[in-house]
């Protein structure tokens, strides 16, 4: 399979994102009713698991120590993260066990025949996923960025609804020079004015409104706000780390 048509087929598989993520919950259902069934099996020894968990800044560590459910009967090994791409490419890499992204991460793996299951999905919120713009920038819409200097996350949300915002005003990647950048890399980039726009989401918004970042375009009402609980396939086949 040649890296062109790897390509249209991710394109494609991202303008279907909402029928995508029906089947996708549609298997993560039934692969939980079975992840639930191995858990409650007693005659697994949990004490010896040492589960690897991908996390975000403030993410599940934080939150499950704050509402005291983190007395486990295994162990646990957080790994933070700046982005559900990196998260995939290490349980692609048997690094991690399990992880939480947004449902664009897994229709990339999809694409790339990455080794990553879907085992769950939730619903959560749509907001902290933005278009920022230089304080001094002239653009007052995503049509302005024609022919500029433009960042994203490849491979995540911010990805996902850049190109869906190009297209709601006749656009494509190749109408902007597009430029894939991590979180830090693209915060230093925006900071230092190398760019002219920045696809981002999280703790990076505030960071650059910090030094007068404006939002262009808010991707609150094109996000679907459905995140997938993906895991290795090795993890998975283990009973233990299974059952945990």
């Amino acid at each position: 399979m040649t890296t062109r048509y790897k390509r249209r087929q991710i394109l494609r598989w991202l303008g279907a994102m909402t029928g995508t993520t029906t089947a996708l919950i549609a298997t993560a259902t039934s692969c939980t009713n079975t992840s639930t069934q191995t858990s409650s099996n007693p005659t697994v020894d949990l004490s010896g698991v040492t589960l690897n968990i991908a996390k975000f800044k403030g993410g599940w560590d934080l939150q499950l120590k704050l509402a005291g459910l983190d007395n486990f009967p295994y162990k646990t090994q957080f790994t933070e993260f700046t982005g559900g791409n990196l998260m995939v490419q290490a349980i692609n890499a048997n690094a991690i066990d399990i992880a939480s992204c947004s449902e664009t991460p897994p229709i990339f793996a999809i694409g790339t025949q990455d080794a990553v299951k879907i085992i769950a999905a939730t619903k959560g919120p749509t907001i902290g996923q933005t278009v920022l713009v230089p304080k001094n920038s002239p653009a007052k819409t995503i049509a302005d960025l024609k022919g500029k200097k433009v960042a994203y996350i490849k491979a995540t949300t911010a990805h996902y609804f850049l190109i869906k915002m190009l297209k709601e005003v006749g656009l494509t990647l190749k109408d902007i020079d597009a430029i894939a950048l991590s979180i830090p890399d693209g915060l230093s980039a925006f900071r230092k004015g190398d760019l002219d726009g920045w696809a981002t989401y999280g703790y990076s918004i505030p960071q650059a409104k910090k030094d007068g970042a404006r939002e262009l375009k808010s991707a609150k009402d094109i996000l679907s706000g459905n995140f997938m609980i993906v895991g290795a396939p090795s993890a998975i086949a283990d009973p233990g780390k299974n059952a945990a």
